[in-house]
Formats: structure tokens, sequence, C-alpha cells
């Protein structure tokens, strides 16, 4: 008998937040977490975003607790608004539960999208279901989510990109909204996702408009595709505007533009990682379901031109992350913004699991094997092959280990933070290490170099020209600094680096300010005694007003899929 539709989709729901409970249950139950490469950068902003939550402050411009307490501006340049969960949830819990917690929201978020994706694309309630699970579970996927966690949050919208840009240019052109949603998801989460899919974009259509018979296709469907970037524009521009605005100054460092040698991966390292189902402390493994679908896929999909299309485009993707692709001669081109080549497995893995879907469901048709059985075997052999690729993360966390606890920095010392083991009783102290990756990305430019960095994050300040270490204090968005100063006419160079829209108030009046030889915060002209100083970032009204005209879109964007279903419904029920 089957399931009632009105039912099945509860089910699903079920199913897949079953799953994501089970993926966290041992880091739960262990209550430690291993720190690897990018994660510093982003487990600083989201403390950030409780620390200030804690204070009653909902919007966070500059770190003030954490990062050295330099006002660093990571916030106005990279998107943060998937990780206000994890600091919500951090106010009800501890750190560790709050971080694996948030984790399977972002999972259950990945299946149920990448589900409902499939079966709008498809039509096919079994493809989806594996579909879902395949790309979800795939070892990149899960590699890269305690340190490339923006990739890791935006690999759960990709589906929806795909969709929406399926449907402007090949499905229902009226659909052009669903390309909207996705892409502005996609922008308050990672931009530079953003940037390598308008290139896997433009790719597509170029090879499109040159094979195919009927070009005029592309030029018919272009009205969609602008209304489309002016949806995402409105929906997107809450975080846009203040990027656009800090960025125009053209004096703010972006991440290091060249390639990493070390993130190219070869093909046969792809193949041998991937068949072993591995994913531990590597960004270069598909898993061992995508790479048997690239292997044997062309016999399946070779009949439908649709399959064979996205089968070869997952192929080219899985190439083009590989030293198989010339990188070398492309290091003066935007290319290079990728930084890692291997970022392109992401698209690779979701194409190759739409090929992996499809094979998998020719062949239960083919053989008419029982439905139930089949979803009762997928999430039984999905738990298996997760757990498996997990095994050694498993094993380093299953036990105290004194020899990677992450130990207390010392005052002072300027040490990158190690490859460790925390749990909730250090899990702080990793606040006070330098960030593997990241440290100074969107600082001002005349921060970058060493010297001057290593200056600001020990919190020095040059009182005329005189060294001295400050104890600054946090507060949401300001920082405060309490000094004596001995002399009229001093001048204080403070290591807190400043932003167009930074302010500083002296003594509880606005002053104007200088912007010093390494870009940080300088006073001329101070009056002797005490003297407190804060430094602060406050954005223009413009900024709020962006914020609110992205809300408002987001809102009539829910209220007309309401109506759009309630209609649909009341249709189904008339007939």
């Amino acid at each position: 008998m089957e399931i009632k539709d009105k039912y099945y989709n509860l089910c699903i729901i079920i199913f897949f937040a079953v799953l994501s409970s089970l993926m966290i249950i041992l880091g739960l139950r262990y209550g430690r977490l291993i720190l690897m490469f990018d994660w510093l950068f982003h487990s600083s902003r989201a403390q950030e975003i409780y620390n200030n939550l804690q204070e009653g402050q909902i919007f966070t411009f500059i770190s003030t607790s954490t990062v050295q307490h330099i006002g660093s501006g990571t916030f106005l340049f990279y998107p943060t608004l998937f990780l206000y969960p994890w600091a919500i949830i951090h106010l009800i819990t501890n750190a560790v539960s709050a971080y694996y917690i948030w984790y399977g929201i972002v999972t259950f978020l990945t299946f149920y999208i990448a589900y409902i994706c499939m079966e709008k694309f498809s039509g096919n309630k079994l493809m989806s279901l594996f579909f879902s699970l395949a790309y979800t579970g795939n070892t990149y996927r899960l590699g890269i989510a305690q340190h490339m966690i923006g990739e890791f949050i935006v690999a759960a919208f990709l589906p929806i990109v795909f969709l929406g840009f399926y449907e402007v240019f090949f499905g229902k052109k009226d659909r052009w909204f669903i390309l909207s949603i996705g892409m502005s998801l996609v922008l308050w989460t990672h931009l530079l996702t953003a940037f390598i899919l308008v290139e896997i974009f433009i790719a597509i259509l170029l090879i499109y408009i040159i094979v195919s018979p009927n070009r005029k296709q592309i030029i018919y469907r272009i009205n969609s595709l602008l209304w489309s970037i002016l949806l995402t524009v409105v929906l997107s521009v809450g975080f846009l505007y203040q990027f656009v605005f800090e960025m125009s100054s053209g004096k703010v460092s972006t991440t290091l533009l060249q390639l990493l040698n070390n993130s190219i991966p070869n093909l046969q390292e792809i193949i041998l990682l991937s068949l072993g189902n591995s994913d531990y402390m590597n960004t270069h493994s598909i898993g061992l379901i995508l790479i048997i679908a690239l292997l044997l896929g062309w016999y399946f999909v070779k009949k439908s031109k649709l399959q064979l299309n996205i089968y070869i485009i997952g192929i080219l993707l899985l190439l083009i992350s590989s030293s198989i692709f010339p990188w070398y001669l492309f290091v003066h081109t935007p290319l290079i913004l990728v930084q890692m080549p291997h970022r392109y497995l992401l698209f690779a893995t979701l194409f190759l699991s739409i090929s992996a879907s499809y094979i998998f469901e020719k062949l239960i048709s083919k053989y008419g094997i029982n439905k139930y059985i089949v979803v009762v075997v997928l999430a039984c052999s999905f738990i298996l092959l997760y757990f498996g690729s997990q095994a050694k993360y498993y094993a380093e966390i299953r036990n105290y280990n004194p020899n990677t606890y992450l130990k207390k920095n010392l005052s002072g010392q300027s040490k990158t933070l190690p490859f460790a083991q925390v749990d909730n009783k250090n899990y702080e102290y990793q606040f006070d290490y330098k960030e593997t990756f990241g440290e100074s990305d969107y600082l001002p430019q005349k921060s970058v170099n060493s010297k001057a960095l290593d200056t600001l994050i020990n919190n020095i300040a040059y009182v005329n020209g005189r060294k001295v270490v400050t104890d600054p204090q946090s507060e949401p968005n300001r920082i405060i600094n309490n000094l004596n100063i001995d002399t009229n006419g001093s001048t204080i160079d403070l290591p807190i680096v400043a932003y167009r829209d930074t302010y500083v108030i002296l003594n509880g009046k606005k002053v104007p300010f200088k912007i010093s030889e390494r870009g940080s915060v300088k006073l001329n002209n101070l009056l002797k005694g005490k003297s407190r100083i804060v430094v602060g970032y406050s954005p223009s009204r413009v900024y709020y007003y962006m914020v609110g005209i992205s809300t408002i879109g987001w809102l009539v964007l829910l209220i007309m899929f309401i109506f759009r279903r309630k209609n649909a419904i009341n249709y189904q029920e008339i007939n």
C-alpha cells in the first residue's frame, strides 16, 4: 500500500532527521573536537556573534573579543548569516555541543533541499532519495565540515542554484525565481562559491550555444535571467552593500591571490582516496559511491542526452580540480581567485550524485526490487559508509590525548593554532592563537606585512614612538583602551585597524583620527592625563535600509510561496 502523499513528505523529514542525528551522536557523546586548517577563522566569527548576542547586540561588524582584539572586519567581507544559528545554540548549551547540533541542522537541510530539488527536476521520489544520500554523504562535503565551513554550509544550497539555472534556460522559465533564491543564499554564505558558479554557468552556456542547433532559445530566455539577477540583488543587498562600500576604498587586503600547490591533487590520488571512502584531514576524496558512478556511469547514461551531459560536466569538473588541468597557465587570470582548485570537487559531487542516482534508479527499475527494502538498505549502507569514512576522526576524539590537547597560549606569544583536540574546558584557548589561514584576510593592506601584523596581534601601541602593551576591553563592535598620557601633545598609535566606518571616542567625545603606517587608528595632540579611548565600527543608516530591503524581499517571496502552494492544494482537491 502506497503512503498517502500528504504523509510522505513528513516521513522523508523524519527519515532525514534520524540520519542527521545519528551523524552527530558520537560527537555529542565524546564532547571533543579536532581543530584543523581553517577552523579558527570561522569559529572566531561564531564566537564573536555569540559574545555579542549575550550582550544583546544582534549585528556584528568587527571582531573585538576574538582575533586578538584588533577590530578585524571579516564580518564586513565574509558572510556570516548562517553562523548565527551556531551562536544561538551556544546560548543554550556548551560550545562543543553547539557545534555538533549546528552541524546536524546544516546536514538535515542539505538532505532535504537536495531531495526536494531532485524531485522537482526528475519527478522520481526514489531517485531523489538516492541523490540526497549520495550528495549529502559524499566524503568531500564531510571532509570540509570542520575547516572550510563556508563551503560546508553553501553545499546545502547548490541544488537550488542548479535547479534554478536549469529552469531558466532549459525548463519552465517562469520559475526563474528559484535561481534567485539559490544564488542569494550562496551570496549570504560564501562569495567565492558564487564566483565559481558564474564561471560554470558561462561555460555551460557557451558550449550549449556552440553545439546546439536551437541557439535562439538562450536569447528567448534572457528576460527570465534578467529578472532573476534583479531579484538576486534585492535578496542579497543587505550583505552586498557594506561589502562593496568597504571594498571600494581599495585599501583592504583580500585572500592570498596565488594557487596553493598542495591543494591540486593528482587524479590517481582522488580515485584511490575515493575508493577508500576516506575524508579525514584531506579534501581530495569524493567517496566510494561517486567514484563508482564516475567509473561505470557511461554505460548507463549514454542513451539519455540530458544525463549524458550531466555526467560529462561532472567528469570535467573533477578533472579541473586535479593536476591534469594546466593551472600554471592561468596564474595571471581571474581563475586564480579560487586559490585551491580542489574546490571544484564540490560541484563535481553534485553532478556525479545526479548520475549515481540515475544509475541506481535504472537498476532498481530493471530488477523490480521492492521500494521499501531499497530504502532500508540505502539507510543502512549510508550509515555504514558514513561511520567508515569518519572512523579516524572518532578515534581521535574518543579519548583525551595529552599530545594534541590544546594548551593555553601565554600572553604576548604570537603562535599559530596547531592541530589540536579541544573539549569544553579548553575550547576558548583557541582564540588566543593566530589563525592557520586567514589571519590577515580583510585587514587594511598596510597591516598585512608580518612586522605590522605581529605588533597588532600582540596589542602593542606606540605612544610617542614608544612601545606600550595595551590591555583592551571588549564590547560589541567596539574596543576600549584606558591609557595614561605623560605629556601634552602626545601621539598614540593603537593596535586597532581602521575601516571607512570606524569611529573614535576620546573621553566621551567623538574625535577625528588618522590611519597609521600599519593601518591602525592614530591620534595626535592628546592631552596629559588619563585617556579613555573607544574605537568602534558603526555603518551608516543606508546599511540598515539595505538590510530592510532584503528582509522585505524574502518576506514577499515567502508570502507568495504560501499562497501559491495553497492555491495548488485547492486546485488538486477540486479535481
